[in-house]
């Protein structure tokens, strides 16, 4: 994945995000991690799928998918989903 200079944040391919810091890294742990989504979200994404495709691809519903994209983008610190498609696809 390609880093931007400012980017503190990135998507692990086990599906982990991980949020450095001042503190340093840390696994964010939450339900999404749990279940190893985050990753092949985060990729669908990048390719441009929508919340209804990414849920039938991932056997996903579409509210699952819309929460999990705000987790990303809350922990990327990204504005929105536009801006969140366009970082993933120059990670892909």
């Amino acid at each position: 994945m390609q880093e931007r200079p400012t980017d503190r944040n990135h998507v692990k391919g086990s599906g982990q995000l991980l949020v450095e810091g001042q503190k340093g890294r840390h696994e964010m742990r939450c339900f999404w991690e749990q279940t190893g989504v985050l990753g092949p979200i985060y990729r669908a994404l990048g390719q441009g799928l929508n919340d209804r495709d990414i849920a039938r691809k991932l056997n996903l519903t579409e509210v699952n998918v819309q929460n999990c994209t705000d987790w990303i983008l809350h922990f990327l610190n990204l504005r929105d989903r536009e801006e969140l498609v366009l970082y993933a696809s120059a990670a892909a």
